[in-house]
């Protein structure tokens, strides 16, 4: 989910279901998931700040990003009219 704060900030939350994760092991897929999405802010943090690129053709898209592929083609729905 996304929640804009200002102009130039939104807040991200996400949700981790997972079936091959047993109450017992859940610790390590949440440890997991952070030590993934900290790599991911580095890497971030190195770029200037730029707005979001809705064009999917812009951009490379593996099949790792299909989440971010839709969660942009939705994003571009929902702009899209209101830009134009």
């Amino acid at each position: 989910m996304s929640t804009p704060v200002d102009a130039d900030t939104t807040v991200f939350f996400s949700v981790y279901l997972s079936t091959d994760v047993t109450t017992d092991d859940s610790g390590l897929a949440e440890a997991f998931e952070k030590a993934i999405l900290e790599e991911d802010w580095l890497v971030l943090e190195r770029y200037p700040h730029r707005e979001m690129v809705l064009d999917l053709d812009a951009e490379f898209h593996g099949p790792a990003d299909k989440m971010t592929v839709e969660y942009r083609r939705v994003m571009a729905e929902i702009i899209g009219p209101l830009g134009g």
